[in-house]
């Protein structure tokens, strides 16, 4: 089965004996409605597997990035219904990139849903459109420490409406960093084990890199919102800018934005340490394959949902299946320049608006956070801080991800544009690159642009 734009409903029919009482936590607040012990149960009581409740989402089990994260839904799924067998799990597939626009678009046209996964990048919007359900109510009825293990993450507040209420729970997190071929720094005369921590460094290592057939730095310039992502932002928050004020303008064009557009431009026409064609293609054709081919002896925006075709590679090992064993073979990894921050984002639980039964839902989805189930992987990292304290996660591989995680900042967590945002900086910078435009002008009137169809005084 293929992720396509029509939506697949599979029923998991994992019914079970018929059994007297209220659904078992899987972490969630428990209600009075637990039958008094020794008492018959009701001849009028739910037959198993005779309440439904849906979960929309994107791990297609025959893809070959689905499959993992499917075995962790399938184990969360038979768990609750387990311990709920008046219930019955249906799954709802959507393509990744379809599946917040479809969700929003179905609350709009009066169309249900359960428990749903939202994209980070878009929460807001879907905040926005009223079709998330107010979690608050369940959530503080899990213990403190339970609340305190998804609480640390430095955006929480990033899954709160303006009047405070939890409208998500983040699931999987996405980070990314700088990797290197250790092979090609040898080749070079530079310390395998040692690489560049300040801007400096990083430039002096990029040009001596640098030869007829390796490129010394690669990153994605391109027209897709990975440009902000991966190649703008990092540097812009580094240089003390941010692409938006605090009234939610864009800020892109102030002199923090301007020297890194700068730096971008410069690794291409001055240090020439980055291919023009740079500014074109995808991610997976701009960063993963030329990395992986070996035209690049470093590389920025490398993630974790990489981890499999690294290992395929043979760059690094026990990972992709998170392990203690987890090791770099010809490659490594790291931050730099000293002190910055890469973009993280990841995927959320929300319960839909339209929701009947959302307390069986937020069930399902505490029983998706329990560490056994949890660990057998979520095509990211996991969130809850507790699990990073597990054997698996220990080991000078996870130091930089560990690192990069508590580092790392959302691009526009409240802004219900930030898909436009990223849009407008791409075209600025690609305007600055290829078209050798002024910076400060064209990141201006980009700038300007933005703030005029969706600024602050325009909602």
């Amino acid at each position: 089965m293929s992720q396509t734009s029509r939506k697949q409903r599979i029923a998991l029919l994992l019914a079970a004996a018929l059994a007297a009482g209220a659904m078992s936590g899987c972490g969630a607040p428990r209600g009075n409605d637990t039958a008094p012990a020794g008492s018959e149960a009701s001849s009028d009581a739910p037959k198993p597997g005779s309440k439904v409740i849906r979960i929309a989402h994107t791990y297609d089990p025959n893809s070959e990035s689905g499959k993992g994260p499917h075995e962790w839904l399938e184990a969360g799924i038979a768990r609750f219904v387990e311990e709920n067998p008046e219930y019955r799990v249906e799954e709802e597939y959507y393509g990744m990139n379809e599946i917040d626009n479809k969700l929003m678009s179905d609350y709009k046209a009066g169309i249900s849903h359960d428990l749903i996964t939202v994209n980070t990048a878009q929460f807001a919007e879907q905040v926005a459109s009223g079709g998330l359900k107010d979690m608050s109510p369940y959530f503080e009825g899990l213990s403190k420490e339970e609340q305190e293990d998804f609480t640390w993450l430095s955006d929480w507040d990033s899954y709160l409406d303006s009047e405070g209420k939890l409208r998500g729970i983040p699931y999987t997190l996405h980070t990314r960093v700088i990797a290197y071929n250790k092979d090609l720094f040898e080749a070079a005369g530079l310390d395998p084990d040692t690489p560049p921590q300040t801007m400096e460094e990083l430039i002096e290592y990029a040009q001596k890199l640098t030869t007829d057939d390796v490129w010394g730095y690669g990153t994605f310039i391109g027209a897709g919102r990975a440009t902000a992502e991966i190649a703008f932002s990092p540097y812009l928050w580094y240089f003390g800018g941010d692409l938006l004020d605090e009234e939610g303008n864009a800020d892109f064009a102030s002199e923090a934005g301007v020297q890194a557009a700068q730096f971008l431009y410069d690794l291409i026409y001055k240090y020439k340490v980055t291919p023009e064609w740079a500014v074109s293609g995808d991610y997976f054709t701009t960063i993963r394959d030329p990395f992986l081919n070996g035209q690049y002896a470093m590389c920025d925006g490398v993630g974790n949902f990489i981890f499999d075709e690294l290992e395929r590679a043979g760059m690094i090992s026990g990972a992709a299946t998170p392990s203690r064993e987890a090791a770099t073979n010809n490659i490594g990894f790291f931050l730099a320049p000293e002190n910055s921050s890469r973009y993280v984002n990841g995927w959320a639980f929300s319960i839909a608006e339209s929701c009947e039964d959302p307390e069986a839902a937020f069930k399902l989805m505490m029983c998706l956070y329990e560490p056994d189930i949890y660990q057998i992987g979520v095509g990211g990292f996991p969130v809850r801080k507790s699990m990073y304290d597990q054997d698996i996660y220990q080991g000078e591989f996870w130091d930089v991800w560990k690192e990069s995680l508590a580092a790392g900042r959302a691009l526009a967590p409240k802004s219900t544009t930030a898909l436009q945002l990223c849009d407008a900086v791409a075209a600025a910078i690609q305007d600055c690159i290829i078209g050798k435009q002024p910076i400060q002008e064209t990141l201006t009137r980009y700038e300007q642009e933005y703030n005029n169809q969706y600024g602050a005084g325009t909602h």
